[in-house]
């Protein structure tokens, strides 16, 4: 078995930690920052903040405006497109204030990074106003978003009412808009806020800033400080707890007094937080360039003790920090590496150690970890999930350290270390791997080596030499229609195109046998993507009979008219699917921009180029050549790819209406990768949807599945309303199709869906079919399972008729909705929450899918309480 040297040494690169004293006093080493008082704090401003702050100690309020005259405006920078939306509100007769961390950090003179702004209209209003504009879902409540062209998002927040459970306390104001979900009062929304510094805004159409809570006085005096009594705060709000250490970390401020306190007697409410969510508050403070100083308030505050079990016996020993810290501190020199870099450095010497002489494969590195969260008890608190990825991040980091510090790698062929080199974690794990170098002199020969070890390849695919020559191929392109484009092997990293064994071996058998062997479609686009590519589909120029005499266990199946293909069958239900390179297509032929087929006769032929006009979108008509590793592009993908754009290969305006399921696979595409349609094809959409009622059940249903089973079902749905897909299909939803209330909540229920990953389509179509349904079903006073199927019925016979869920595969579908229905009405019933009652429901086959929409109503909807209960 081959054993890495990191792990081989782990044990005795840190056997002294258990004999080692910790610390006496963390707090007396934090490393903080020089302060920063930026241009704001002039003399008269200070003695306007300082007369405020009397107010705000003996009142627990008071209001302070800072007018635009008295400070320099150039320091609250706001990028135009935000600018442009609150222009928008503004003519439109509502308040804007931008809101909290875009002023603090303006104050500060820190960069901004996100524009949020307050406002005194209700999100409905401002979806009606502002263009591009949508409403989510926060934790928070409802908020708007304004999603611009380029990509930025400007956050609009109603102003929001007081939370009841603060009626009648101390220091809060007598007469506020308590228990409403709106309030007209700027007052009222500070109290949605966490800290005074988080609580200032700007009041866009007059240049002042507004503070209610002393928050310009602990900016300036770098003090963290709750907006009312901190023990009420983390009471009602536990997450405000952990971002209170956080921030302060951030910024190296001091945590008051009476807040410091607070934390250490109120620290069991965050044990209420989802442990997915701990994570989600803690990770967070590792992308702030601060991580050691990150750690050091965690360990002082306790949050390290009380969720970070793994690292008992790690945290508070020196000879664990004396190496944590100077890697911690090249990490935050690096600015690098998201999340995961930092909790990657946390976490490998006790990962080490458990590891011990196990080879440290990715699956056996992602089991100790499992085990170690489990054991150490850190899972019920604090769960690494995949929020940003963290969770795949880190195990991918590790595993790469692991290759790293092999000394095998030293006689590696080229190509070996090339899939070091060009491994998207390779420059995280070099980052880390340096990090620790710093006081384990061991380690520095691999740092020297991997530095040192060239691969002559840039980052990722697109090399400035392949995009010199996509730009140049895609000019001619435009030109031409089309124009062959070859990007040589030794151009791009090679090591990319690993296929199964199965798939190798019938492509081999082909090439072997002197015929020419192409993958084609979405095996190279995904790939080229840094995706894993699931299927293996070839073109070759070998015939039908050719193939099924060279290629061992494949068959030959008509795939429509006199279009045949083959497909080579392996252990394990492994399927190749192989075609013969394809003719253009009788109808296409002599198109615009479309050569003149050789032979209109044979729905074969020999000439690749023919070959691209049998797929549809430019980054599906990319080839791989088996035998000489160049990839090979006629019309463009690899521009579009680079680019992120959905583009036809044939004229949208021609092939749209010829073949509508382009829309669904192009709307598919556009939410899957987050590209955008080309202009052309975008107004094509529009101009030719009303020929989806030209497709039968099974291929709209079939396309529209594939959008809604991949994880970005909300983004995928919100295209087919932009796109008029869902006025030709769900005909039943007519008079909903348009109003915001239906589209909240749908595109609300899809986003949670989203969240906890793939949804069966089922699932979804229960989801947008849910308010028809809760409207329906209110005519029957104790509804039965056949009462809920005589809804469906109508339902279904009120949809397209092209648009039939019982046709051909989809016959579960039926089934799977009204049963998830009727669970919800079950669910609902207080009645049924008795043991035996509840037994009964928890064994109906589509309960775990019904908790599922369960939880995703309640995320939405806070007077849906029940749903605790059915998911414990």
């Amino acid at each position: 078995m081959k054993i890495f040297t990191l792990w081989m040494y782990a044990t005795i690169l840190l056997c002294g930690i258990s004999m080692t004293s910790c610390h006496d006093n963390e707090n007396d080493v934090i490393d903080r920052p020089e302060p920063v008082y930026g241009r704001f704090f002039t003399p008269t401003i200070n003695k306007m903040i300082d007369v405020n702050y009397q107010v705000v100690q003996a009142r627990g309020y008071g209001e302070l405006v800072i007018p635009a005259e008295l400070f320099d405006k150039s320091l609250i920078y706001l990028p135009k497109v935000h600018c442009e939306t609150m222009d928008i509100m503004a003519a439109a007769g509502y308040k804007t204030y931008v809101n909290g961390g875009a002023v603090r950090d303006a104050i500060l003179g820190t960069p901004i990074h996100d524009v949020d702004f307050s406002t005194d209209a209700t999100p409905e209003q401002m979806v009606e106003i502002v263009p591009n504009a949508v409403i989510t879902n926060t934790g928070g409540g409802k908020i708007a978003q304004a999603r611009h062209p380029d990509g930025d998002v400007t956050d609009m927040v109603p102003i929001r009412g007081i939370d009841i459970r603060l009626q009648g306390k101390p220091g809060l104001p007598p007469d506020g808009a308590y228990g409403q979900n709106y309030s007209k009062n700027l007052l009222d929304d500070t109290y949605t806020r966490d800290l005074t510094i988080n609580s200032i805004y700007y009041d866009y159409q007059t240049g002042n800033i507004i503070d209610y809570h002393g928050g310009l006085h602990d900016l300036r005096e770098h003090i963290i400080r709750t907006v009312y009594d901190p023990n009420l705060m983390f009471s009602i709000n536990p997450s405000a707890l952990i971002r209170t250490v956080r921030f302060a970390a951030r910024y190296g401020f001091d945590i008051d007094a009476n807040t410091t306190q607070a934390i250490a007697e109120n620290m069991h409410y965050c044990d209420d937080i989802q442990p997915s969510l701990v994570n989600y508050y803690v990770t967070k403070g590792f992308t702030d360039g601060c991580g050691k100083r990150t750690y050091q308030y965690y360990l002082n505050y306790g949050i390290v003790d009380r969720y970070m079990k793994m690292l008992n016996g790690y945290s508070r020993n020196a000879s664990y920090t004396d190496r944590l810290f100077p890697a911690l501190d090249y990490i935050d020199e690096q600015h690098e590496g998201g999340i995961a870099l930092g909790i990657a450095a946390l976490f490998l010497p006790c990962m080490q150690d458990a590891m011990g002489t196990t080879e440290p494969t990715l699956e056996n590195i992602t089991t100790t970890w499992d085990q170690l969260e489990e054991k150490s008890g850190q899972k019920t608190h604090f769960e690494l999930d995949d929020y940003s990825g963290t969770k795949t991040d880190l195990m991918n980091i590790w595993y790469l350290y692991g290759q790293m510090t092999d000394n095998n790698s030293f006689s590696a062929s080229q190509e070996q270390k090339n899939a070091v080199l060009q491994n998207n974690y390779f420059k995280r794990s070099l980052i880390l791997l340096t990090g620790y170098a710093k006081t384990d002199a061991s380690l520095q020969k691999y740092v020297d080596f991997w530095t040192n070890s060239p691969s002559g390849l840039s980052d990722g695919f697109f090399s400035p030499a392949v995009n010199t020559l996509i730009n140049q191929n895609y000019q001619e392109v435009l030109k031409n229609g089309y124009a062959e484009l070859r990007i040589p092997k030794t151009m791009y990293d090679s090591s990319i195109f690993s296929f199964p064994v199965n798939a190798a071996s019938d492509m081999q058998y082909m090439v072997d046998a002197g015929y020419k062997v192409y993958v084609n479609g979405g095996t190279v686009r995904d790939v080229i993507l840094g995706k894993p590519a699931h299927d293996v589909d070839f073109s070759t120029n070998a015939s039908i009979e050719q193939i099924v005499a060279t290629v061992p266990n494949s068959q030959a199946f008509n795939a429509f008219g006199n279009i045949w293909v083959v497909k080579a069958y392996h252990e394990g239900d492994i399927e190749t699917d192989i075609a013969p390179i394809f003719s253009i297509f009788p109808d296409y032929s002599g198109q615009a921009n479309v050569p003149v087929a050789k032979d209109l006769s044979s729905p074969y032929c020999d000439d690749l180029l023919e070959d691209t006009y049998s797929r549809d979108f430019t980054f599906n008509s990319l080839y791989y050549d088996y035998a000489t590793g160049d990839i090979i592009d006629y019309h463009g993908g690899l521009r579009d790819l680079r680019e992120g754009v959905v583009k036809l290969i044939i004229t949208p305006d021609f092939k749209v209406a010829k073949d509508p399921r382009t829309i669904l696979r192009g709307l598919r595409f556009a939410a899957k990768y987050n590209f955008k349609l080309d202009d052309d094809l975008a107004q094509a959409y529009l101009k030719h949807n009303d020929k989806l009622g030209n497709l039968d059940s099974y291929n709209a249903i079939y396309h529209t599945e594939s959008g809604f089973n991949g994880g970005f079902a909300q983004d995928y749905f919100k295209l087919l309303e932009q796109y008029k897909v869902t006025d030709y299909f769900l005909t039943s939803l007519s008079d909903r199709l348009s109003t915001t209330t239906y589209k909240n909540f749908v595109e609300g229920m899809l986003g949670e869906f989203d969240k906890v990953g793939k949804a069966d389509p089922a699932l979804c179509w229960a989801a947008i079919l849910w308010p028809r349904f809760a409207d329906d079903i209110k005519t029957y006073s104790e509804p039965t399972m056949t009462d809920v199927v005589n809804v469906w019925d109508g339902i279904d016979n009120d949809n397209s008729a092209n648009f039939k869920f019982d046709y051909k595969d989809y016959t579960y579908i039926p089934e799977f909705i009204q049963n998830v229905w009727y669970l919800q009405l079950e669910m609902a019933d207080p009645d049924n929450r008795t043991e035996e009652k509840a037994a009964d429901i928890r064994g109906n086959a589509r309960f775990a899918d019904a908790l599922r929409f369960l939880k995703a109503r309640a995320a939405l909807d806070s007077s849906i309480d029940y749903a605790t209960y059915w998911a414990n």
